[in-house]
């Protein structure tokens, strides 16, 4: 990621805030179990469609990265779920004992890639959002030079 920042181009750029968007978007879903946002006792009905919705939600997601249509704005919009859901594991981290529904050594595994991924792809999605608008500058000093 540093020597990326350092070389400054634009494919390689944004080759790597797509792939950091999509490492995230693979972590996220192994930080909670999928059925953790259905509470109490819900209807059969409901627990179908939190589970249908979840994974279209990521499966949108996933698409507008990799077909290269997820802008600065995604990317940022998956870096600060990443760095929300890590901190909010941060206490797997910091304590010796933790109680989850995952092993202990999963759950500090996945917290630090989500900090540190979601920590990367803020950098390279501010990069990204810089590259566009130099380039929406210089077609519109060409067009007003003509």
């Amino acid at each position: 990621m540093v020597a990326a920042w350092r070389i400054k181009r634009p494919e390689l750029d944004a080759q790597l805030a797509r792939g950091l968007g999509f490492g995230l978007l693979v972590a996220l879903p192994s930080q909670r179990p999928p059925a953790s946002s259905t509470a109490g006792r819900p209807s059969r009905a409901a627990r179908v469609a939190v589970l249908a919705r979840d994974p279209a939600r990521g499966a949108r997601c996933v698409q507008c990265i990799v077909a290269g249509r997820g802008g600065y704005l995604w990317l940022l919009g998956i870096a600060f779920v990443s760095l929300w859901a890590g901190l909010t594991m941060l206490p797997t981290i910091l304590h010796g004992y933790v109680l989850l529904a995952v092993p202990a050594f999963l759950a500090r595994t996945v917290t630090v890639v989500l900090l540190g991924g979601a920590l990367s792809l803020i950098l390279m999605a501010v990069r990204v959002l810089e590259e566009s608008t130099a380039r929406r500058r210089a077609r519109r000093a060409k067009t007003v030079a003509a």
